[in-house]
């Protein structure tokens, strides 16, 4: 999406409905955030707006990422039934 400068992590959901990925990253977002475990923000590059997570630091253990990370998978699947909507499959 764009050159890495920091231990930043940005990643997006893709959608197998069109028009409603904004809708679950921001919904999804907010449920991250709400849950006190983990704090991220949003940026939009090139039209696509993505979610950022800064993990980085000298102090950086692999719970960092990994309690985050099983965070955003739960919220995911959460968003997902709220919305009634399925991610795309690679």
């Amino acid at each position: 999406m764009a050159p890495r400068r920091f231990a930043l992590v940005c990643f997006r959901l893709k959608l197998k409905q069109e028009g409603k990925g904004r809708e679950l990253k921001s919904r999804l977002l907010m449920a991250v955030n709400e849950s006190g475990l983990a704090f991220m923000t949003h940026a939009v590059v090139g039209g696509i707006y993505i979610i950022r997570y800064a993990v980085g630091s000298t102090l950086t253990e692999t719970r960092h990422w990994d309690n985050p990370w099983e965070l955003i998978q739960e919220k995911v699947q959460l968003v997902l039934q709220e919305l009634g909507l399925a991610l795309e499959e690679d």
